[in-house]
């Protein structure tokens, strides 16, 4: 009986060259799941960059428009530093319906403003009308970037050296806007820039 036992037992244990195979087939295996997650990530990764990219140019267009509708107006305040702007410029904003204005909207003079907020890192667009922008205040805020790690306004002034730049807006419009605004992770970070020339500028 005993011996019965200890052939049942020995028919039923794995081997050594049994055991080696297993491990060579789940090496195998995850190495290919391995594998198939890494390239889903760089898959994504270049996606994610590629959707930041037009994330970016759609600012820079939205900025340029605005800037180049900008003007001086005494009763709107113009400021400008490293991390924002703000200006008067051409707004499109809801009609009122006391008036007789035709169509859902109405181009006016207004107020608007682009910050960054690098606590939340992220780049808004605020917007106000007339009256709003002479309280100054905004009726409309704009989510137009996440996850952006750095943005920089700078300002080209005529001088009477010649050209310079400077890190906020003095009283008058510029000549031009230089926009820098960075984006991604350490491995994969990038930067974009545009300078914006202002035909109303200096």
């Amino acid at each position: 009986m005993d011996l019965h036992v200890k052939r049942y037992r020995a028919t039923n244990a794995f081997t050594f060259v049994e055991v080696l195979l297993v491990i060579t087939l789940m090496t195998v295996i995850a190495i290919a799941i391995y594998n198939g997650i890494a390239n889903g990530i760089k898959v994504w990764n270049k996606a994610y960059q590629v959707v930041k990219e037009e994330d970016v140019l759609v600012f820079f267009e939205k900025i340029t428009r605005d800037l180049r509708n900008a003007a001086s107006f005494s009763q709107i305040n113009l400021k400008g530093t490293r991390s924002s702007i703000s200006f008067a410029t051409i707004v499109r904003t809801p009609a009122d319906p006391k008036t007789e204005a035709r169509g859902e909207y109405i181009d006016q003079i207004g107020k608007v403003e682009y910050a960054f907020d690098k606590l939340r890192q992220q780049v808004v667009r605020r917007q106000g009308n007339y009256s709003e922008a002479l309280r100054n205040s905004f009726g409309k805020e704009d989510l137009l970037m996440e996850h952006v790690s750095a943005v920089e306004f700078r300002y080209l002034y005529k001088t009477q050296k010649g050209y310079e730049w400077k890190d906020k807006i003095e009283i008058v419009i510029p000549s031009s806007v230089y926009v820098a605004i960075e984006f991604g992770g350490k491995r994969n970070k990038r930067k974009m820039s545009k300078m914006i020339n202002l035909p109303v500028g200096t």
